[in-house]
């Protein structure tokens, strides 16, 4: 069988039209930063309750089933409508958590299930985030990154995940959060700068 088209148009209308090749071309490469925006944007509450990739999987089950309301033509316009559902997902979620009154806190164990995915391809993601002298080739390290990233504002969180794994320009974040362009540049710069610092603090950055 001739693989998934190369042209993300025709990738996209292969898979509305069914097409289960295309439809998993279109979502594998997605699955390891859509897991990633899902542990660096959902909180403890959430994260205790649910897996990560659980979320991102259910993402992606949304998303198919919904192909007919993309509207782009672009394999980043795909990420960010894609990374959109996971935010509203997430949300919802926490929304329920509360409303039912679960407290919880973040569970850092991160060894212990399979269900985490693909570790190396999750570290990957992570190393777009952190800077060059952090080493994020263990588990613990990627731990430390995501105590840190608890530590920024969700307005931060969410500008920082944009930035770097959707690989969002500051002009094209800015016109989906309804922001000035120098506003999230400052948003961005401030979250960089935090960031660095937790992980100096929480030991997560070389000696």
């Amino acid at each position: 069988m001739d693989p998934a088209p190369a042209d993300f148009p025709d990738l996209i209308q292969a898979a509305r039209h069914g097409d289960a090749a295309a439809q998993e071309r279109l979502l594998a490469d997605a699955l390891p930063g859509l897991q990633a925006y899902v542990r660096l944007n959902a909180d403890g509450l959430v994260l205790t309750r649910e897996w990560s990739l659980d979320i991102a999987q259910s993402v992606c089950a949304n998303a198919l089933s919904a192909l007919d309301g993309f509207s782009g033509g672009s394999e980043s316009e795909f990420r960010a409508w894609l990374y959109k559902i996971a935010l509203n997902k997430i949300r919802t979620r926490h929304r329920y958590l509360t409303a039912k009154r679960r407290d919880a806190r973040r569970d850092q164990a991160f060894a212990t299930s399979t269900r985490y995915g693909d570790a190396q391809c999750l570290a990957t993601v992570y190393g777009k985030i952190a800077t060059p002298s952090v080493n994020l080739s263990t588990k613990e390290a990627m731990s430390h990154l995501e105590a840190a990233m608890d530590q920024l504002s969700e307005e931060q969180r969410l500008v920082l995940t944009m930035a770097t794994v959707l690989e969002l320009s500051h002009r094209e974040i800015a016109e989906q959060l309804g922001k000035q362009e120098t506003a999230v540049r400052k948003t961005l710069s401030r979250a960089r700068a935090r960031l660095a610092l937790m992980m100096a603090i929480d030991g997560g950055g070389d000696r």
